[in-house]
């Protein structure tokens, strides 16, 4: 779940940031174990990516109520419910999951780097890539969902829609037992040796003591999913999980980066094929970071 951006966030010292408003409000639910971690933003191939990092030595469990949890069934109405939360915050009426969704990558960040908004003079210069089509028929397929259900749901225009089916893209978790956004699981990004494991509930042998003082904090009888390390985790390293062994191009479908030394291979394509398209990406415009990975995925096929 790689979030890209050219600068770490700027605020004043006596403002928290986003991040911080995030994590707090994930305490104040009655989240534990978070004191051991904090998000920051770490270089990775030439861009700050925000990931979530060791605070102190992480030894113990993180445990997050499972009234954080959004799922569904299938990944479309998973998109949709995303999309009518956003709604409701801009609408300026109140969402229980307001703090999380204030962190996600907006429509103008996916627009930098995540394929789902490739224009079609840049799909077109790379059709020879099976990615390419793939892209099409999810864009097809998100058009074709609003174009069913927009008679029902008038308040989610097809761009609030499409940003949240995107969104479900870099950061949803599949079954089983079901389509799930998990707030701060979904922080953490890939790692080919990962030291964390996610666990959609787990079950607490007692209740947990109450160490928030907050009055919306749930000290017994909570479902929790969590975050458990695999070893010890020291200071200043950064949390990471273990995505489904997929090559390059599902890597870019789903969450618009490339894993670098990748052991699952992509489909080969002939040099000619390859060398043809880098030659008309060379005075294609648009934006960088897509560009740059489109060219080294049709290098690695």
């Amino acid at each position: 779940f790689f979030f890209r951006a050219r600068c770490p966030p700027m605020s004043q010292p006596s403002q928290p940031t986003a991040e911080e408003e995030f994590l707090r409000w994930v305490v104040d639910i009655g989240a534990l174990g978070l004191h051991q971690v904090s998000i920051t933003y770490l270089e990775k191939n030439g861009v700050l990516v925000r990931s979530l990092v060791a605070a102190k030595e992480v030894t113990e469990p993180i445990l997050l109520p499972r009234s954080l949890l959004l799922m569904a069934e299938n990944d479309m109405d998973l998109a949709w419910r995303l999309a009518r939360e956003r709604f409701r915050m801009d609408d300026g009426q109140a969402s229980s999951l307001a703090p999380w969704i204030r962190i996600l990558p907006s429509e103008e960040m996916l627009k930098e780097y995540h394929v789902a908004y490739a224009s079609d003079n840049v799909l077109e210069t790379f059709a020879a890539l099976p990615l390419t089509s793939r892209v099409q028929h999810w864009k097809q397929s998100v058009c074709d969902v609003w174009q069913d259900r927009k008679s029902e749901f008038m308040d989610v225009s097809f761009d609030a829609f499409k940003w949240a089916a995107t969104i479900l893209q870099t950061r949803v978790f599949r079954p089983p037992p079901s389509f799930s956004f998990m707030p701060v699981a979904d922080m953490m990004n890939t790692s080919l040796m990962p030291n964390m494991e996610v666990y959609d509930s787990l079950e607490l042998e007692e209740a947990p003591e109450d160490i928030t003082n907050s009055p919306a904090s749930a000290s017994s009888n909570m479902g929790y999913y969590g975050l458990l390390p695999l070893r010890e985790i020291m200071p200043g390293e950064e949390l990471t999980q273990a995505y489904c062994a997929v090559d390059n191009s599902e890597r870019l479908f789903r969450c618009g980066f490339l894993l670098p030394g990748n052991p699952t291979a992509v489909e080969p394509l002939s040099r000619t094929s390859v060398e043809a398209m880098c030659r008309q990406a060379e005075s294609l415009e648009g934006p960088r970071d897509l560009l740059e990975s489109l060219r080294a995925l049709a290098l690695e096929h």
